[in-house]
């Protein structure tokens, strides 16, 4: 998987990672483990509308993140 991601990130710079875990994933997790902290992680959770929606984001880390699908058309994860 490490070329995979070096190859599409040296082509369009758009490479997420979606952490598969059985508990919640943040950033200070992939710290020190190879080449996964040097991509943005994504995870799903509630947006604060009404019914409540849940929604994938892109993190750079816990607090700067956007929502996948802003983040696909070009804008920049920012700092909440």
């Amino acid at each position: 998987m490490p070329w995979e991601l070096g190859f599409k990130d040296g082509h369009s710079s758009k490479v997420a990672i979606l952490p598969i875990a059985a508990t919640d994933v943040s950033s200070e997790t992939y710290t020190g483990i190879e080449y996964l902290g040097l991509y943005p992680y994504i995870t799903k959770s509630g947006t604060n509308s009404i019914p409540p929606k849940q929604k994938l984001w892109v993190h750079d880390d816990e607090t700067t993140y956007v929502v996948f699908d802003k983040w696909l058309t070009g804008t920049a994860p920012f700092k909440r």
